[in-house]
């Protein structure tokens, strides 16, 4: 038994077999939990195969309901999409690096070619991690004790949408929170929901239950070579926010709204403004690729 693990919600066109094609050897167990149509379903690279229909939420919530105590002997989980693209060799290293940084939740972020649905996700190269108060559901990544913690909240939600603020907020005191720019993997397919008018409204409830809004903040972030911590404070750091204009991919900075909204990330002080939630929207009402 390995000291980390990934849990991946599956179907029929799972991206996983990939990751193992170099050759490496994996640090880490790997459990499917899969979806699709096929009764025969086998695996090389699966530990185990847990059988369920549905969302993944909605299978993860079956998922830790029945294994519960064997998931909380790893030390850390990784919960991705399967359309994630990466490989044996970067799960063995951001597993180690978020262990040995004492991250609570963390995510690799995505490489600068994906679709994606937050561009605060993408990654960063002016530093080794970014802590936030955000941790997008495609891709995190849990301790232990931070699981244990959350794993309720699985069964809250067939989408997902709003987990992702509600995570960050309850398993804070446990560890850092954020995205690893170190690290990153790449998302292949468009963003979409099956139902948006249920996403919008799961991420609505959750927020309004918990007093929260559907603002991002990058609270702190790490530089690459340097290795020094700029902190945001409340009225935010002017160093923190140059090595982030200097290091975000230029889809970032090609206009004055997206510039706007790199800006906002990195000064707190704009958040106070009152307003209300308004839904994502992207370039020509969905995610695009970079690239």
């Amino acid at each position: 038994m390995e000291k980390y693990l990934v849990v991946l919600r599956c179907g029929d066109r799972s991206l996983h077999p990939q990751w193992f094609s170099g050759g490496q050897t994996p640090r880490f167990d790997l459990i499917l939990s899969y979806y699709g149509k096929d009764k025969n379903f086998s695996d090389d690279f699966a530990k185990t195969i847990h059988r369920f229909k549905g969302s993944k939420w909605e299978g993860l919530h079956d998922f830790m309901l029945r294994n519960a105590e064997l998931v909380l002997q790893y030390r850390y989980i990784w919960l991705p999409d399967d359309d994630i693209l990466t490989d044996v060799q970067t799960l063995n290293e951001f597993f180690d690096y978020v262990e040995r940084e004492n991250f609570a939740l963390a995510q690799p972020s995505l490489d600068q070619r994906s679709y994606f649905s937050h561009a605060t996700t993408l990654q960063n190269r002016a530093f080794e991690f970014r802590e936030t108060n955000f941790v997008e559901v495609m891709v995190p990544c849990f301790s232990s004790n931070a699981l244990h913690a959350i794993k309720d909240s699985f069964g809250w939600t067939s989408t997902g949408w709003g987990l992702d603020f509600l995570w960050s907020k309850q398993v804070a005191p446990l560890g850092k929170v954020g995205i690893v720019d170190r690290f990153a993997v790449l998302h292949t397919r468009p963003v979409a929901s099956a139902d948006h008018s249920v996403a919008w409204s799961e991420l609505n409830q959750t927020l309004a239950q918990h007093g929260m809004r559907a603002s991002i903040k990058v609270l702190r972030g790490r530089t690459r070579y340097v290795g020094k911590t700029y902190a945001s404070g409340r009225l935010g750091n002017p160093m923190l926010f140059i090595h982030a204009v200097k290091g975000s991919h230029p889809a970032r900075r090609k206009n004055l709204i997206a510039y706007l909204g790199l800006l906002k990330e990195y000064l707190p002080w704009l958040h106070y403004t009152k307003r209300k939630t308004q839904p994502y929207r992207a370039p020509n009402g969905r995610s695009s690729p970079l690239g």
